[in-house]
């Protein structure tokens, strides 16, 4: 069960960041931290997932054996997703151009 979540996470989240249509907080900052920093999107996700994780002990959260998986894997996860749908995640996208591409 573990397994088939952490590949539907996976997928769902390299499918939409794929798009190029935008990022949530999370993935956002992922993608920031990938471009500024030159880490793969995988080592910049999984940094991401394991301070977050040190974070939610900290503050009294109970942490499980599926929950370290998940912050260990969904980098690794995300990364080999795209890389095999052809996407090349946190790479520069001219905001400029595709704003005027799409204007009339």
């Amino acid at each position: 069960m573990e397994t088939t979540g952490l590949l539907l996470a996976s997928f769902g989240t390299a499918l939409y960041l794929g798009s190029q249509l935008g990022a949530g907080p999370r993935d956002g900052l992922m993608l920031g931290l990938s471009r500024k920093t030159g880490w793969s999107v995988r080592s910049t996700r999984t940094a991401l997932e394991v301070f977050v994780l040190f974070v939610g002990w900290i503050l009294g959260g109970a942490i499980g054996i599926g929950t370290v998986i998940f912050a260990l894997a969904i980098g690794p996860g995300v990364q080999l997703i795209a890389d095999k749908g052809g996407k090349q995640l946190g790479t520069q996208l001219d905001q400029r151009r595709l704003i005027f591409e799409q204007s009339p």
